[in-house]
């Protein structure tokens, strides 16, 4: 995590409010670096979640916004927090419903972030050739199917009905 929370200083704890009072003030900051930091901080504080309960419907938003980001380094770091919110030793009522509302958007927006564009896959396809590349074939993968002998051997057989238009 980007900070252990349960060493944080009591000072901290004590002045949440503010912090994520700048947190927000952070997030129309447009640098990467920052954006991903953010996520990571997020993602700390689930473990201390009695102190930032009022404030999570405007953390998964954020969370949901950056989940979204086009940097990969961001979005991988946002989307810790959708792993981590379910294990929360909090009541799991409560986690749904502040998840109700975002899942319409949240489960799209994940499945999108696991498609591979046409780059990506041309990019695994050369790798596993690669890796491939000095294994030897088995027989099973070089031999000739059963459907392919048998499409190269079957002749059709001649319809005498069908030359004369009888029928």
């Amino acid at each position: 995590p980007f900070l252990e929370l349960h060493q944080w200083p009591a000072a901290l704890i004590a002045n949440i409010q503010p912090f994520l009072q700048g947190m927000n003030a952070l997030s129309s900051d447009q640098s990467p670096s920052i954006r991903r930091k953010m996520c990571q901080c997020f993602v700390s504080l689930l473990d201390q979640y009695q102190y930032i309960r009022p404030f999570m419907k405007n953390i998964i938003e954020f969370m949901l916004q950056e989940t979204k980001n086009s940097g990969e380094t961001v979005a991988l770091s946002a989307c810790d927090f959708w792993h981590q919110l379910p294990g929360l030793d909090v009541d799991s009522n409560e986690i749904a419903e502040l998840l109700r509302p975002v899942l319409p958007f949240l489960v799209p927006t994940l499945l999108q972030g696991m498609i591979y564009s046409e780059t990506d896959r041309l990019i695994l396809d050369a790798e596993v050739a690669l890796e491939h590349e000095n294994v030897a074939d088995r027989p099973e993968d070089i031999a000739p199917s059963k459907y392919f002998l048998q499409s190269r051997t079957h002749v059709p057989q001649h319809d005498p009905n069908a030359a004369t238009g009888a029928g």
